[in-house]
């Protein structure tokens, strides 16, 4: 068994790993032919352990191996089994319950090494029940740092959100679509003729359509994984679209709700590409949509900017349009909890283009002001949110949102 095996196999890609540990000259050219000869040579099993992906190698090598496994990103589930098991093992089931083991793997991305690390120490420490969260927390958290591993769960629908207020336009209302992902999600058997579930939530910033999927989520008791630009895009050729291939399949796994939020820099229209990776990029969320098992959601701040045969592939589309009277009345009454006199009531009427986001950043505002907090300060803070929009150019938005032929 040759483990942590990269330095060796680094030579396949065109640099000089094999020759190196060989003692022979560094010449990038022939290390391919190197490691090549040795695979064809060895007369006795022999297993490669690296941390490197296949894509380091060339093809002509990989093809020299009789068998492979890839061991790709763990996913919630199987974080959740080896923490089972490694509780085990190291006898704490009194200390880590089930209900311990559910958070944790959903909260931090670490390894199976990383995992039993954290219950090595655990069992040399021997807390107390009480306050052995608290101490796994406090393992758990410099480790990631350290690697560069990201923490924390998606926060969970917000407690004032309801879909009354909001003003939806689309081919189906909100609560139908609802029903109709609940009867995807119960749908049996492997029909090819099965249409998928892809949604498209189009509207201005703070419309609602964030809290939507995680209202969704929450109703059908189903993991939302989001994943942003930042996420997805990389520098490499080739990048952007292995993780793109990533999330479908870690979606799958977990059979969770794949969000993609603010899709309009991975889905933009392919006439108006400058460079060829903008095109595959495209082409790639198609082809994952296309085979997608489970229910995926994109939304957008700019419907215009999507490729249009990116948008006839989203089987129900909603457009989240700034709230109109009913919305504004629903949406301050819910976040200021007073009422307003009949000056006032038409004095937010007369505001344009308020979204729920607009009342809940004018609520974060004026917090700290308490009791002494009046309607016309609520008011003219939400008028300062409007005119900010029109100053910045977001009054674009005001043309009717929706899909028109």
């Amino acid at each position: 068994m040759i483990d942590e095996a990269d330095d060796m196999l680094r030579g396949c890609d065109g640099s000089d790993g094999l020759s190196e540990l060989f003692g022979g000259r560094t010449q990038a050219s022939g290390d391919k032919g190197l490691l090549n000869s040795v695979l064809d040579g060895v007369q006795v099993p022999c297993v490669w352990i690296a941390n490197v992906g296949p894509e380091s190698l060339a093809p002509s090598s990989r093809r020299r191996f009789d068998y492979s496994i890839l061991f790709g990103k763990l996913d919630a589930s199987q974080r959740a089994a080896i923490w089972r098991n490694s509780v085990s093992k190291f006898k704490l089931n009194r200390l880590v319950t089930p209900s311990l083991i559910e958070t944790l793997s959903g909260k931090y991305e670490t390894s199976a090494g990383g995992i039993a690390m954290v219950l090595r120490n655990l069992a040399d420490l021997k807390p107390k029940a009480a306050d052995c969260a608290a101490l796994i927390g406090k393992l758990l958290e410099p480790h990631c740092a350290l690697l560069g591993i990201q923490t924390g769960s998606a926060k969970g629908v917000s407690r004032d959100y309801s879909l009354a207020g909001l003003n939806i336009h689309g081919d189906m209302s909100p609560v139908r679509i609802v029903e109709a992902v609940r009867a995807f999600q119960d749908h049996k058997g492997d029909d090819p003729d099965r249409p998928r579930m892809n949604i498209l939530l189009s509207g201005p910033p703070g419309s609602g359509k964030t809290e939507f999927v995680k209202h969704l989520g929450e109703v059908l008791k189903t993991k939302v994984i989001v994943k942003t630009g930042s996420n997805l895009l990389s520098m490499w050729v080739g990048g952007t679209e292995k993780n793109i291939a990533n999330a479908f399949t870690e979606a799958e796994n977990d059979r969770a709700i794949l969000f993609f939020d603010e899709v309009d820099g991975l889905m933009q229209a392919r006439e108006r590409a400058q460079r060829s990776w903008e095109v595959t990029q495209v082409n790639e969320i198609l082809q994952r949509m296309e085979s997608f098992a489970g229910v995926f959601i994109a939304a957008t701040n700019f419907l215009q900017n999507l490729d249009p045969a990116s948008i006839r592939r989203f089987t129900f589309k909603l457009a989240f349009d700034y709230l109109d009277h009913d919305g504004k009345m629903e949406f301050f009454h819910k976040m200021f909890k007073t009422e307003l006199t009949p000056e006032e009531t038409n004095e937010l009427d007369a505001i344009a283009h308020l979204v729920p986001g607009d009342f809940r950043t004018v609520r974060q505002s004026l917090f700290y002001l308490g009791a002494t907090a009046t309607n016309a300060d609520r008011l003219a803070a939400l008028r300062q949110e409007s005119d900010m929009k029109r100053q910045g150019g977001v009054s674009s938005f005001a043309s009717p949102i929706g899909f028109h032929p």
